[in-house]
């Protein structure tokens, strides 16, 4: 018996690999000068008033930039129409 991943176009795959990574260092980029940008000085000030509250405040903004550029870039992909493969 096959198995089932034997009709993958390897080609095809390495092509929306090298796609989606150009997209998602994009939008990585974007959002590091964006927060650069707007949250600086309020992530300065609360690591010297509070370093607990501070690191909280990171660790999510950490998880919701990844939830963010994860989503943003499938809807991207989906509406290229790249194939997938998971």
């Amino acid at each position: 018996m096959k198995a089932k991943n034997s009709n993958i176009n390897y080609k095809v795959l390495i092509r929306n690999f090298v796609i989606e990574i150009v997209i998602y260092g994009i939008f990585v980029t974007l959002y590091f000068f964006l927060v650069l940008q707007f949250l600086s000085i309020p992530l300065k000030d609360l690591y010297d008033e509070n370093l607990y509250l501070y690191a909280a405040v990171s660790l999510l903004l950490i998880v919701l930039q990844a939830i963010l550029l994860e989503r943003l870039t499938s809807f991207l992909l989906d509406r290229i129409g790249l194939r997938r493969f998971e």
